[in-house]
């Protein structure tokens, strides 16, 4: 009987000693190694997410090139107002393009393959901030561009590609934008961020009737 309350003695006394330091310490290392696994899954998942919005940006800035280039040249056959046409800086017939025509860049870019006639100020006020907001400020982080192709009778393909400007091809020796001046880094703090993002070209086509 005695060896049986001593036994229950110190059970008890065991449940109400607590934790010891050693326990502790194992306890804390094992939710820290939990915790720095569930903060990498919330960073990458960051990371993917900003990737995307650099992506969808992109995307949004080459279907708004197609869409004006659809609509200045509806104005300029069906309306017979060729204004818009010519302040946008396009030829006034589509035609195959052999390189890429850039659009205006900054305020004061005339453009790669534009119309000379134009003034890079005209330019810059129709793509511009004054115009359709396609290029909404200086130095931004993207640069557009669009070619066109002869694929049928009926219609022209143009393919406007938004390209981000610290992409390491961009301005390589006879890469797609050598012609145009360099990026320093005072010229746009803004940069895409995320997984990728600086090799995020995207290309957008669309077909325009003849």
């Amino acid at each position: 009987m005695n060896a049986l309350r001593r036994l229950t003695e110190l059970r008890r006394r065991r449940s109400r000693r607590g934790s010891s330091f050693i326990e502790i310490l194992i306890s804390l290392a094992i939710l820290a190694v939990v915790m720095v696994g569930i903060l990498q899954m919330f960073s990458l998942a960051l990371l993917t997410n900003l990737g995307s919005a650099a992506r969808t940006d992109l995307l949004y800035k080459a279907q708004q090139v197609v869409e004006n280039l659809r609509l200045v040249y509806y104005l300029s056959s069906e309306e017979a107002n060729d204004a818009a046409r010519a302040a946008a800086g396009v030829p006034a017939t589509l035609a195959a393009t052999v390189s890429p025509i850039y659009l205006p860049y900054f305020d004061g870019d005339a453009g790669t393959g534009m119309s000379a006639v134009t003034s890079a100020a005209q330019k810059w006020a129709h793509w511009g901030p004054d115009g359709f907001n396609i290029i909404e400020a200086d130095r931004l982080p993207y640069r557009l561009s669009y070619t066109v192709e002869d694929r049928n009778v009926n219609f022209w393909l143009i393919t406007v590609t938004a390209t981000p400007v610290d992409n390491p091809n961009l301005l390589s020796p006879g890469g797609p934008d050598a012609t145009l001046p360099a990026v320093t880094p005072g010229d746009n703090p803004r940069r895409y961020r995320g997984l990728g993002s600086k090799l995020k070209i995207v290309t957008y086509s669309a077909q325009i009737e003849k």
